[in-house]
């Protein structure tokens, strides 16, 4: 029985798919081609792609076939994952473009171990990416090839002549039985790479070599461009003080106020029950914020110049802090504040009055004086 006959086979199209369920752990469809068939008109028959022969050393009459649903359109190259650059690092950008709306777009930043890691990602068309090129000065270089199907010889996309790169590597594997490498990374020390800072690969020419662009994934291009090198901010502003959490706001006026501050030298130094603490009771007169964060700096620079005890190399510990219809809690301050506006547990032998909300004993306090303001300064009496 003749073969076309056998299995169906007429001058226009296929009666019968391949059985695509299959035991075997490969999942293709295997079946013959009809090499004097015209070209198919069915979408799922069309999207079968026969396997490269310059990858598979030898032909017979039994050809395998894949089948669009069995081939990963994008995987992540094996060989590094990607690492994102820190933020406010400084980078280099590159995006290469070519026919088809490929582009690749890659992004390098230094890592703490002194590598320069480049993430590569197809971000349009379709690709298999096979090879990784850099030209440092974009003055040409020694290395051309990667090996069969991984060159960057010629020109690239654009038309430009190819004048060799300084560092080559392999990314993903050549040949169309493979799943697309489409992303990942390429990690290279700045050593290997003959330079020492990452901003000396602003003139660097990036190529990429393209398999896998054609309908029958045969297609192939090169890429390549320069980049532009992009300063970060790796020092953010420092926030005001007026928004560090140290208290809560009060959300009505403050009627307790106690500021306790290191003070060594006992009594001669205003400690007078000599704890190592110089705390001073601070009743409030006039309209005052209700969040003490908005003017604490402010208020101790003040005290201080006042104080004839306190001095620039006083520190302010902690302090009790109370609104109008809300109980007075202890807070510290500062380096030593470590759980933002929630209260913290007051020393050993000292408690809050439940009544006034004061600190007790009294004779904890060392000194006290009434508040106002007076244009931008606070005044004590």
């Amino acid at each position: 029985m003749r073969f076309r006959k056998a299995f169906g086979f007429d001058n226009n199209r296929f009666d019968k798919h391949f059985d695509r369920h299959s035991d075997s752990h490969d999942s293709r469809h295997e079946g013959r081609r009809d090499f004097f068939d015209r070209r198919d008109n069915d979408h799922n028959d069309r999207s079968h792609a026969r396997n490269d022969h310059h990858d598979h050393g030898r032909h017979d009459h039994g050809r395998k076939f894949w089948h669009h649903d069995d081939k990963s359109d994008s995987s992540h190259d094996a060989s590094a994952a990607p690492a994102e650059a820190p933020e406010g690092a400084d980078t280099v950008t590159w995006a290469l473009e070519g026919p088809k709306n490929v582009t690749v777009e890659i992004t390098a930043h230094a890592d703490d171990d002194g590598n320069v890691v480049f993430n590569y990602e197809l971000t349009g068309g379709t690709a298999d990416l096979n090879g990784f090129f850099v030209d440092l000065d974009n003055d040409g270089g020694a290395i051309s090839q990667l090996g069969r199907n991984n060159s960057m010889t010629g020109v690239d996309s654009d038309g430009d002549t190819l004048d060799g790169f300084d560092f080559a590597q392999t990314i993903g594997t050549t040949g169309q039985c493979d799943a697309n490498t489409t992303e990942g990374a390429v990690v290279v020390s700045m050593e290997n790479l003959g330079i020492s800072d990452l901003s000396e690969l602003a003139d660097a020419e990036l190529g990429i070599r393209v398999n896998g662009t054609g309908r029958l994934s045969d297609g192939s291009m090169k890429l390549a461009d320069t980049g532009t090198f992009v300063e970060g901010d790796a020092t953010d502003a420092e926030e005001p003080m007026s928004v560090v959490l140290d208290f809560p706001d009060m959300e009505a006026p403050i009627s307790v106020l106690t500021l306790a501050f290191v003070q060594q030298g006992g009594v001669d130094a205003g400690d007078f029950d000599s704890n190592g603490l110089r705390i001073v009771d601070l009743n409030l007169e006039g309209d005052m914020p209700t969040d003490l964060d908005v003017f604490v700096e402010q208020l101790v620079d003040d005290l201080i110049a006042s104080d004839s005890y306190l001095t620039d190399d006083s520190y302010l510990k902690a302090v009790v802090l109370g609104g109008e219809g809300v109980a007075s809690d202890y807070y510290l301050y500062g380096g030593v504040n470590a759980n933002g506006e929630e209260a913290d547990v007051m020393p050993q032998g000292a408690f809050i009055d439940p009544v006034n909300g004061m600190v007790a004993p009294s004779s904890l306090i060392d000194d006290s004086y009434t508040v106002a303001m007076n244009e931008d300064h606070f005044v004590f009496a």
